[in-house]
């Protein structure tokens, strides 16, 4: 699994029970850092809600000169496979109606489902939520109220949305016994085990065929710049305010459902206009769990 490094806010070993039971790529040991000294000689019990501070090392390693190049060589070629076999113009512009689309979704996330730990939650993925919604009813336990404050009008998230990487999974969902997941630089593959290796092209154009046919979910890696930036609060039972932490940037990773190319993946709104049925959810922020492989969407 991916190293989670945090300096501020620790993981405690219950979420880390539920890390161990998703499936990922990888299995490193978790690391884990103390909290703050500003938490840490105050009489408030430790807090392990998975909030990336400011102060903490990125989860992700730490990209190269040549990574980024390759990564951004890469951008568009993801973005026109999308363009062109999933979300098509003009009844649905990718990455434009995708940029206007997560706003909804960023509002009700930090300002509904992050600040109640609802186990019924319409914005994240389940095993992103059971990780976020178990730890508020950890500070509820101890009176710690949560809260985020982007310093708006009516506190709305304003925020301008960078693309990192599109990615494409192609495959049966859910994924079958004894199916495996072969890597290519702008998509990925559920297959057979037993068609893991490369035989030759026309054979895997073949593969690919097949595997589109069988459906495909897409995420989307952004960095959201947030105008006035976040700030992280944390109250005592009495109200005060006993911990803050401001940032301007967070990763969040977005997903699709899984849809065949026979699904009506459309719908009009009130006004006539095309839309998608589902809601982009949040597969993941600031790469909690970015080794989990293929999680659920509902």
């Amino acid at each position: 699994m991916n190293k989670l490094l945090r300096s501020g806010l620790n993981i405690g070993s219950s979420v880390q029970s539920l890390l161990k039971s998703l499936t990922v790529k990888s299995s490193n040991q978790i690391q884990v850092k103390p909290i703050p000294d500003s938490i840490a000689e105050s009489k408030t019990p430790i807090i392990t809600y998975p909030w990336l501070l400011s102060t903490s090392k990125m989860r992700q390693e730490e990209p190269t000169f040549w990574s980024t190049i390759k990564q951004r060589e890469l951008l568009y070629p993801e973005i026109e496979r999308v363009q062109t076999h999933h979300l098509k113009k003009p009844t649905y512009d990718f990455p434009y109606y995708f940029y206007d689309d997560i706003k909804e979704v960023i509002e009700e996330l930090f300002l509904v489902d992050l600040v109640s730990g609802t186990s019924e939650c319409n914005t994240m993925v389940k095993s992103l939520n059971n990780i976020f919604a178990f730890e508020f009813m950890e500070l509820k336990k101890n009176n710690i109220t949560l809260e985020f404050d982007f310093k708006t009008e009516d506190n709305i998230p304003e925020f301008n949305t960078r693309l990192v990487q599109v990615l494409c999974t192609y495959g049966a969902y859910p994924i079958p016994p004894g199916y495996v997941a072969q890597v290519w630089p702008t998509y990925t593959l559920v297959v057979p085990e037993e068609e893991l290796l490369f035989k030759s092209y026309d054979y895997q154009k073949k593969l690919q065929k097949i595997a589109m046919d069988e459906g495909v979910y897409i995420k989307v890696d952004t960095q959201l710049t947030f105008t006035n930036g976040v700030e992280f609060i944390l109250r005592d039972k009495n109200g005060t305010v006993f911990f803050r932490d401001y940032r301007k940037r967070i990763d969040v990773q977005f997903c699709t459902p899984h849809f065949t190319p026979w699904d009506e993946i459309y719908e009009l709104d009130s006004e006539g206009n095309w839309q998608l049925r589902f809601k982009w959810r949040v597969s993941d922020i600031d790469y909690l769990i970015s080794g989990v492989f293929l999680e659920e969407y509902g």
